[in-house]
């Protein structure tokens, strides 16, 4: 069923990769990433959700035509790359990266010092420049908790209603 409402994943060197399983009282929801001849493709995403019955509830993606790929040469470390004398992990993987260029192979690579809150990911070209970098602090940094506000209905309007409002309201 995904292969024919996804078409171009079925297509040579190109699939999915589980990357999440989840069940909930509505069913089973599952989170596929891109890959192109064994590169996972950079933010790509195929999101299914299904019922408890198997039944399709939705499906979300963001992938890559493959006849849109070119591969080229393996990415080496830059040189220029600040990782002499770096004390924390350093992840690194060739993806398939896609900004305003046509898709490429590029070298992801990642960042964790825990004690100095460093948490960065930098996507490097064959040639060794830049293409993208993003900070991940705001996905892992945080060190303490945080402050936040909300307004609390008491009673709740949907509960005292004693209304059945059907999806997406689940009892």
């Amino acid at each position: 069923w995904l292969e024919q409402q996804l078409p171009h994943i079925s297509a040579p060197g190109s699939g999915l990769r589980l990357t999440n399983q989840r069940k909930s009282q509505i069913g089973t929801h599952l989170t596929y990433q891109q890959v192109y001849k064994g590169y996972p493709v950079y933010r790509s995403a195929v999101k299914l959700n299904l019922s408890s019955e198997g039944t399709v509830l939705s499906l979300f993606h963001k992938t890559l035509d493959p006849d849109a790929i070119t591969l080229g040469d393996a990415v080496r470390t830059p040189p220029e790359l600040p990782l002499t004398g770096f004390e924390g992990t350093i992840q690194k993987e060739q993806v398939i990266f896609k900004q305003d260029q046509a898709p490429r192979l590029a070298l992801k690579t990642t960042l964790h010092k825990v004690e100095t809150g460093l948490h960065k990911q930098v996507i490097y070209s064959a040639a060794g420049d830049t293409l993208y970098q993003a900070d991940l602090n705001r996905y892992l940094g945080m060190r303490a908790d945080t402050m936040a506000q909300a307004m609390v209905y008491l009673p709740n309007p949907l509960v005292t209603a004693r209304e059945d409002y059907g999806k997406p309201y689940w009892n």
